[in-house]
């Protein structure tokens, strides 16, 4: 999704600073769908940095079963559609991520 206003006005989300994304979120009272984008943006930059630091130092190998269910349901309760700033797409995605871990 493209910024409608603002200085970086046109912009994709992604493209965004992370002190505006960080501003954005917390500063201004969005109405949706950049409510929604912006949320997601905003997890994918600072909430999940701890864990994507976690999972580098611990190495993906070492990961066992129980780990990946755990991670698995956490992503499912964020992103199931039937939640508020749930996305089918994302979820879709989850899913067939989580199938193909199962199998290997």
């Amino acid at each position: 999704m493209k910024m409608p206003f603002g200085k970086y006005h046109g912009c994709l989300l992604d493209e965004l600073p992370d002190n505006y994304v960080k501003w954005l979120w917390l500063k201004v009272d969005l109405r949706e769908p950049l409510r929604t984008e912006v949320l997601r943006e905003y997890n994918l930059r600072f909430k999940w940095a701890g864990h994507r630091t976690h999972r580098e130092e611990k190495g993906l190998s070492t990961i066992d079963a129980k780990q990946i269910k755990k991670i698995y349901w956490n992503l499912a309760r964020q992103y199931h559609p039937d939640r508020i700033g749930g996305d089918g797409g994302i979820m879709t995605g989850i899913n067939l991520f989580y199938e193909e871990l199962k199998q290997i």
